[in-house]
């Protein structure tokens, strides 16, 4: 299928930490610091992408495991959640196709996106409903050339502990190459 485009991404490691460089491996208390201040990641994500005749639909979803967490906020005085998680939909239709003029592209869009940074805590930290976000965007995006757009859109942002959403209005350009 030409129209469908799948991806999928990981990534295994570590944080960095500058308090490994130049590092006394015998001296446990340097050591211990600096392993308080790493934290382990395992993350994967899904990507979709499916165009045609004008519509546009895409869609992700990343799931973040992150180990080390309770060592990592009782040094730095954070509170990082031990799992993230947030997916994105978002539909949109080229309302110049219907002139059938390739470059010519003018996509009204909506998407709805949801991302929380605290989906699981460690160690006794509470989960915080303030870092569990729900969004809907709505807007416009003028696609002026092969790799550059103008877009304007509106975004409505609700978080799990508020009782009504906050708006925001954005503009911007886009250039990719």
């Amino acid at each position: 299928m030409r129209s469908l485009k799948l991806g999928l991404a990981g990534y295994f490691g570590k944080s960095q930490s500058s308090l490994f460089d130049g590092l006394d491996e015998t001296d446990k208390f340097a050591v211990a610091t600096a392993d308080s201040s790493q934290v382990d990641i395992a993350m994967i994500g899904f990507d979709a992408r499916y165009n045609r005749r004008g519509l546009e639909l895409r869609g992700q979803y990343i799931f973040a495991d992150l180990g080390n967490t309770d060592q990592y906020n009782a040094f730095t005085g954070n509170d990082l959640g031990g799992a993230l998680q947030g997916y994105y939909v978002e539909a949109g239709y080229n309302v110049l196709s219907f002139f059938d003029k390739k470059s010519d592209q003018l996509v009204p869009f909506v998407r709805y996106e949801n991302y929380n940074t605290h989906q699981k805590t460690d160690g006794g930290l509470e989960k915080n409903d303030a870092y569990n976000v729900s969004e809907i965007t709505t807007g416009i995006g003028w696609r002026i050339g092969n790799g550059a757009v103008l877009k304007a859109d509106v975004q409505f942002i609700k978080t799990a502990a508020a009782d009504k959403a906050r708006k925001q209005f954005n503009m911007g350009v886009g250039v990719w190459f």
